[in-house]
């Protein structure tokens, strides 16, 4: 008989599978590819077994340098890389549930994700956030700043844990060309620990053009709101990767 697994494929296209085995491809009368992959679901349960008891052997090492981790930074980087590793291991434990349900109680992880997640949340809380950027009339880039440390569960106060300080720079450059006018634009921004300590920089500068000035600033600005999403999160992602012992 023939079954089509059209809508099965696109739901679990973003998942990735161990120890599938491809057994056999052809192509049909109507040009149309087709293939037959399986895995073994003893053999394949010990293989994700292993995965998820690595892992849980990560979150639980995790967890004990978090609870004797003084500063507030390093615990939260901490417990942040722990819940990561508690999210695969999730993930493996709900395809282990469709591949060989025995083998999930014995699988299952010790530590509650809703209490390690509960806990990130509250350490994140603790970290107090002082924004401060030169040259921001409008306050757009301090608002795109607020939000991107509230992304992270970071909170803006006093007195504050890290600092965000910040320059930016919008300008003018006379030029008319087809009916477009032009800006350039300027952006410094250092995110240092309370001590004077710079644990990140980023740097960004352009130029951009549209039909107004006003238009022009507003493209130079939503350049810099991407450079600090992007640029900006991947660098303090590496500075807390770097925190975990």
């Amino acid at each position: 008989r023939t079954t089509d697994f059209t809508s099965d494929v696109n739901i679990l296209s973003s998942q990735t599978l161990y120890n599938i085995q491809n057994a056999e491809a052809w192509k049909d009368d109507l040009g149309r590819y087709h293939a037959v992959a399986y895995l073994e679901r003893s053999t394949t349960a010990e293989i994700y077994r292993g995965k998820i008891d690595e892992r849980t052997a990560r979150v639980n090492h995790l967890l004990a340098n978090a609870a004797n981790q003084g500063d507030v930074l390093k615990r939260y980087a901490t417990l942040r890389a722990a819940y990561r590793h508690a999210i695969e291991a999730d993930g493996l434990l709900r395809q282990l549930k469709v591949i060989h349900p025995r083998s999930v109680p014995g699988s299952t992880p010790s530590y509650s994700m809703n209490k390690l997640r509960d806990e990130l949340i509250t350490t994140a809380k603790q970290i107090k956030v002082k924004v401060d950027v030169d040259g921001d009339d409008e306050k757009r880039m301090t608002a795109t700043l607020q939000e991107f440390i509230t992304g992270y569960g970071f909170i803006v106060g006093q007195p504050s844990v890290l600092e965000m300080i910040g320059k930016v720079d919008v300008t003018d450059t006379g030029e008319r060309e087809q009916g477009l006018v032009f800006v350039r634009y300027e952006l410094t921004l250092r995110i240092r620990a309370a001590n004077g300590d710079v644990l990140v920089t980023v740097r960004d500068k352009g130029r951009e053009a549209h039909k107004t000035l006003d238009q022009a600033r507003t493209r130079s600005f939503r350049t810099l709101e991407n450079a600090i999403k992007t640029g900006g999160a991947q660098l303090l992602d590496a500075h807390f990767d770097a925190l975990i012992d």
